[in-house]
């Protein structure tokens, strides 16, 4: 993390050969000049004048230094975005200073020229737009009430209903009807069953149906009897 760093943005010409090294680590590394001039119009000469030249030094490190070494040509229009650097060198016995870009961002200036991106494999994944079909139910949802959607409001019938034109519709009885075999109306829900009886465990045998005796309690019949012992 850097602190009190400046970034500036140059919009200019590529004005010498792309040298492109690789340094000791395997990393590549790229350096070439930038030409920037300032044109402004004047309105009492009618015509644009020049402002100074400015020529600046770029350097591109690591896959933005290939990149920029297989795109770009010396008279290329390139807009570069970096951090400022001030850097001596020895020139003659005497010290001094010259403006290095550390480059961020190199392109193409589309201002002055066109050009053809080509994505490597780990490039941006183009997402294409989603489809009516494919938006979210809370945007769906709101297609139902337009005019002529065929949605709830829109008045007209249901189209997964029955027909009512057709005449085996017309002649359905309607609930609470008797039916054309003369039997009650069949109701929409199920009738309700409730628990089953509990059986009388103590209580006297079903006069109305004597074939079923009272569970639970045994018959005289079936109690056990005394038995005498017989003298031996």
């Amino acid at each position: 993390m850097a602190y009190n760093d400046t970034r500036i943005t140059v919009c200019g010409t590529v004005a010498s050969k792309i040298a492109h090294t690789k340094v000791g680590t395997g990393f590549s590394r790229v350096g070439f000049r930038i030409h920037s001039r300032e044109q402004r119009f004047d309105r009492g000469r009618d015509d644009w004048i020049a402002g100074p030249n400015m020529f600046l030094m770029v350097t591109c490190w690591r896959e933005l230094a290939d990149n920029v070494h297989a795109s770009l040509n010396r008279g290329d229009p390139v807009v570069v975005h970096g951090k400022v650097r001030v850097k001596e060198f020895n020139d003659a016995g005497r010290t001094s200073q010259f403006i290095d870009i550390e480059a961020i961002a190199v392109g193409p200036n589309l201002a002055s020229c066109t050009a053809h991106p080509i994505r490597d494999a780990e490039g941006p994944i183009v997402v294409p737009p989603r489809r009516e079909d494919e938006l979210p139910l809370a945007f769906a949802g709101l297609s139902l009430n337009r005019p002529g959607s065929g949605g709830p409001d829109s008045g007209g019938p249901d189209p997964g209903g029955p027909d009512p034109s057709s005449p085996d519709q017309s002649r359905r009885p309607g609930p609470g009807s008797p039916s054309d075999h003369g039997h009650p109306p069949v109701s929409g829900r199920p009738p309700e069953v409730g628990p089953p009886p509990e059986p009388n465990l103590s209580g006297p045998a079903d006069p109305a149906n004597p074939a079923h005796p009272p569970v639970g309690r045994p018959s005289e019949a079936d109690q056990p009897k005394e038995v005498s012992k017989a003298p031996f």
